[in-house]
């Protein structure tokens, strides 16, 4: 039947519209939720480890206003992505079940006018159902795969040299710079030399004491 496949098809991309709109601002929310969540805990982190700091300098009111901001931010982005993930599947019941009353409503004036047999009612019926609910898990499904085949591929590493052997445990650092690859232009360390004899622990920590 001609009329009753428009309706599935202005029904899907109904569906496929709202499932679009929906899924993208939810991911927008979730990535803001992980950002927000490790600035909270970088700063709890940090907070923690310089605990006698903050104390002698009687900064305990100003960094609780801060970590409430902090707190606020990631109670946002989470009950936002959480609402909007929340209500993708209701809304696809709803879109499901108005194509169900299209389907019925428009295929009884069908057969009354003789255009169809009620079979046809029937058989439409069942196969909107199943087919929406194989495009939901269709659709969830395909969003993993797509975010699966966009990871870059891990570099050629086949020129790496080898590990020496036999292995000393003696190693040696001559005016050694280090920079984040994101942030190539600030450096972290500057110019550092160190010599590490077998069998000593040595440890780089930063200013916080985190690392």
């Amino acid at each position: 039947s001609l009329y009753l496949t428009v309706i599935v098809v202005v029904m899907v991309i109904v569906m496929k519209t709202a499932m679009s709109k929906i899924a993208g601002q939810s991911a927008v929310y979730f990535k803001r939720q992980q950002s927000d969540l490790g600035v909270v805990n970088g700063y709890i982190e940090e907070m923690y480890s310089g605990h006698d700091v903050v104390r002698i300098s009687r900064a305990n009111d100003r960094i609780k206003e801060t970590f409430r901001g902090m707190n606020r931010a990631v109670y946002e982005a989470n009950r936002k992505s959480q609402f909007l993930s929340g209500i993708m599947q209701p809304l696809m019941n709803v879109i499901g079940n108005l194509g169900y009353v299209a389907v019925c409503v428009l295929g009884a004036a069908l057969v009354m006018n003789g255009s169809i047999k009620f079979g046809v009612i029937t058989a439409f019926i069942l196969y909107v159902r199943l087919f929406t609910s194989q495009l939901q898990s269709a659709a969830a499904a395909g969003d993993r795969v797509f975010d699966f085949l966009q990871e870059p591929e891990l570099p050629d590493e086949s020129k790496n040299l080898p590990v020496p052997q036999p292995v000393r445990g003696e190693i040696e650092f001559d005016h050694v710079r280090f920079s984040y690859p994101d942030h190539p232009e600030k450096t972290i360390i500057h110019d550092f030399s160190a010599h590490v004899a077998p069998g000593q622990k040595v440890a780089i920590v930063g200013p916080t004491g985190a690392g």
